[in-house]
């Protein structure tokens, strides 16, 4: 699980809300036009 993801659960929301909170403010803002964006990593293994 991401660790933004596990964060953002710690402070008593369920997965379902938090995906939805990411999705909408953390991913819906990236503008691919401007030279900066936010990066998402996902560890692996």
């Amino acid at each position: 699980m991401p660790r933004l993801l596990t964060a953002i659960m710690n402070q008593g929301q369920s997965e379902e809300e938090v995906q939805e909170w990411l999705d909408y403010n953390i991913m819906g803002s990236i503008n691919t036009n401007l030279p900066v964006f936010p990066i998402i990593m996902y560890s692996v293994g």
